[in-house]
């Protein structure tokens, strides 16, 4: 028996608009990892599913650094299907993709040599990166929005043997605190 005989035709709508929005997502970031001529590194939604339970997302958010920003930006003007919609927002194949430098999302430099150190090769070419799940956490810290907060805990959640202890040296006192707070949690659930 099929499994999706039984959903309403409404929810096979949103499950057939979801698996062609992944499908797109994927075909972009092949793409983007074939055209882009400096490393990148994956960060946000896509990158937050590889450590805890999905949400949806609807584009890809690179990291690259600084000195790679204007290169990227001219090379990919280039290409068939790529516009720039705003600043770091660029539409590739039809999907968003926020390309994002650590000047622009306030990071030091300590904390991005943090997350291009530990960054970890995935299937998509020799220049495209997943950010470490420690990565994603201290990237999140530094916005601390309470779906940041959500996305920590469940992040947590997911793989225990994260030492929130070893994140020390990167954060403020208060992003410490809401890490601590956050790790509590998740050992009192």
């Amino acid at each position: 028996m099929n499994i999706f005989s039984k959903l309403p035709v409404k929810e096979l709508d949103d499950i057939a608009n979801l698996l062609t929005k992944r499908s797109s997502l994927s075909e972009t970031f092949n793409y983007l990892s074939e055209i882009t001529p400096s490393d990148f590194i994956l960060i946000g939604g896509i990158a937050r599913s590889q450590y805890a339970p999905a949400r949806l997302t609807n584009d890809i958010d690179i990291l690259v650094k600084d000195e790679d920003f204007e290169n990227i930006k001219r090379f990919l003007r280039g290409y068939e299907g790529v516009k720039q919609i705003r600043g770091h927002a660029w539409l590739i194949k039809g999907i968003e993709v926020e390309i994002l430098t650590p000047s622009f999302l306030g990071l030091d430099s300590v904390l991005v040599d943090y997350i291009f150190g530990t960054k970890i090769s995935i299937p998509f070419g020799d220049k495209a990166f997943l950010c470490s799940k420690e990565g994603i956490i201290l990237l999140k810290l530094q916005r601390s929005s309470s779906t940041d907060l959500e996305d920590i805990y469940n992040i947590l959640k997911s793989n225990p043997d994260i030492n929130v202890n070893a994140l020390s040296p990167y954060l403020s006192e208060k992003q410490l605190q809401l890490l601590l707070t956050a790790k509590s949690k998740v050992l009192i659930d």
